[in-house]
């Protein structure tokens, strides 16, 4: 039989703190490319919803992504026909007879609508391949 003792002389604490701060710019890493991910898959028209976007930090290795557009679940889900009520959307007038807006060719008792389609936008933005490079990335970023 064959016995190898290993030890480590000295102190090894600021290897520690080394490492875990190198394990926190990574996950800071991921948070950025995944933010940038979800700024390109974002569907544009004005740009209000892509510019909502924010990453946050609510704990120790823990984050994630915010849309803050209001409208952002409607887009992500759809509506009407196409979203979780599977209804048309039915719009009446409230306080007159008919509705008007500038641009129709004649006042109209209702309109009927049949939603919008849901753009799932949200559930593409983690890419396992783009986390681990992302990671691997900020890891080593000081690690000469």
């Amino acid at each position: 039989m064959i016995e190898l003792d290993i030890s480590i002389k000295g102190d090894i604490s600021g290897l520690a703190q080394s490492v875990e701060g190198r394990i926190a710019d990574g996950f800071q890493s991921v948070l950025e490319a995944m933010h940038e991910r979800a700024r390109g898959l974002a569907p544009v028209r004005t740009g209000r919803l892509r510019d909502s976007i924010a990453t946050y930090i609510s704990g120790r290795l823990k984050g994630g992504l915010r849309y803050g557009a209001p409208y952002t679940k409607h887009l992500h889900h759809g509506t009407g026909l196409y979203g979780p009520s599977g209804r048309m959307i039915v719009i009446r007038p409230r306080n007159k007879k008919a509705l008007f807006w500038p641009g129709a060719a004649h006042p109209v008792s209702i309109v009927r609508q049949k939603g919008i389609k849901p753009m799932d936008f949200v559930r593409r933005v983690p890419d396992p391949v783009l986390v681990r490079e992302a990671f691997i990335k900020g890891f080593n970023k000081d690690a000469g």
